[in-house]
């Protein structure tokens, strides 16, 4: 029945899927390994919870290598990572043999020890498959040493512009600006046009590394084709280096914006001491409806209002959070002690330190740096103490040199920076 193959590609949700389910069952057809496949296959498009496609799987006799191929794409879609890898083992188990489908899935899920299967693809005669080929090379890339992805890279008879993208991206990494420049000369002097996506992994990258110059020649290469990504790199890139004017041009000229444009914008204004700025923006992005605030946005406008010392714009930010269940993690909450304390507010610094159910060094820095800043040495020492008790990281250095900085009087009281 070739027809349901083309009906499952029109579904849009999952009621939908398990109508179909449901009519598979009722012809007897869900227990073949093909229909089984194909009810997997859109279970992973429509991002199905494990609880309903794991027993598709398990439900199905004599599952071949296509249907395991495909719960294994599921599970690596949803990053379960450790249910490939199970899942793999159990393949093995059945003696079902791995194609040169199954192998890029579990060798991204493998993570760095995904480079152990590169001589075992080469002695099963895969090592010219363009995806197995490719993710060997990611895997390098990103976890080296870079020098075996370029050696793979060299050894290609043929190259796609993602292999060109994985070798560019594993330097780019490791921090070889100079050969992702050589690299770039070779695909100019090959005449290889560049995907969209090529050249915004490459403005990107001449973006964070400040060549401004080279970024805003590809941005303006990209015309047409430019997309969020592109302008919110640039942005980025101006903030970087303290061009406030052309960052803000940039972004009122975007026909659509993203939490991350609006991030970008905001944190840069806070982050080169235009705490108002970043306020009155942040204002601007409560009345839009286009995105809503995150933990990042609000890292930066709380940040902002310790910088700025305004408690009542501090306590307004805070119930906003509050009011839109914002979560925050724990830079949230320091960056809450840290506004606080600024504020003059040092039992509320004292009291979000205690409500925290984890604590980084950073937690303990901030609230002692606002003990000493407002004279309380005891509790700061107190602090400082229970620390070095709860953390064994160097990090606890910094309170060291905190304190180092402060003036200690004679009668052992209270001290003063």
């Amino acid at each position: 029945m070739p027809h349901l193959g083309t009906l499952a590609t029109k579904l849009t949700n999952l009621n939908q899927l398990k109508q179909l389910h449901a009519h598979l069952v009722q012809i007897s057809l869900h227990h073949q390994s093909y229909y089984a496949s194909l009810l997997l296959t859109h279970c992973t498009r429509l991002n199905a919870p494990p609880s309903y496609a794991r027993p598709i799987f398990n439900f199905t006799p004599n599952p071949n290598v296509y249907l395991f191929t495909c719960m294994l794409k599921y599970y690596s879609q949803m990053g379960a990572h450790d249910e490939v890898l199970s899942l793999f083992q159990s393949m093995l188990s059945h003696n079902i043999k791995p194609d040169a489908f199954v192998y890029p899935v579990v060798i991204k899920s493998f993570g760095d020890k995904g480079f152990l299967f590169h001589a075992l693809v080469l002695k099963l005669g895969y090592g010219e498959d363009r995806y197995i080929r490719n993710v060997i090379m990611d895997c390098y890339g990103k976890y080296g040493p870079i020098e075996l992805c370029r050696k793979v890279f060299d050894e290609m008879t043929e190259r796609s512009l993602t292999d060109w993208n994985s070798m560019i991206s594993g330097y780019w990494k490791w921090g070889l600006e100079g050969e992702v420049y050589s690299l770039v000369k070779m695909l100019d002097q090959r005449q290889i046009r560049l995907n969209c996506f090529l050249k915004t992994a490459l403005l990107d990258m001449y973006a964070k590394c400040g060549s401004l110059e080279t970024a805003q020649r590809i941005f303006d290469d990209l015309g047409i084709y430019r997309n969020i990504v592109t302008w919110n790199a640039m942005i980025s890139a101006y903030m970087r280096v303290g061009d406030l004017s052309s960052a803000r041009e940039l972004f009122d000229k975007m026909l659509q914006r993203n939490v991350v444009s609006w991030n970008s914008m905001i944190a840069g204004y806070a982050q080169n001491g235009q705490s108002a700025m970043a306020i009155n923006l942040f204002k601007e992005m409560t009345k839009t409806k286009e995105v809503k605030p995150d933990e990042v946005t609000m890292v930066s406008v709380i940040s902002a209002c310790g910088h700025l010392g305004a408690l009542e714009l501090g306590n307004w930010a805070v119930n906003f959070l509050t009011k839109n269940h914002i979560n925050l993690s724990v830079s949230g909450y320091n960056a809450l002690i840290f506004m606080y304390s600024k504020c003059g507010s040092i039992k509320d610094s004292e009291r979000i330190f205690q409500e925290m159910s984890t604590r980084d060094a950073v937690s303990y820095n901030t609230l002692i740096a606002g003990f000493a800043a407002h004279g309380h040495g005891k509790e700061a020492m107190e602090q400082m103490s229970k620390m070095i008790e709860e953390a064994s990281s160097s990090k606890s250095i910094l309170c060291v040199i905190r304190l180092a900085d402060c003036k200690w009087p004679d009668d052992g009281g209270d001290w003063h920076f």
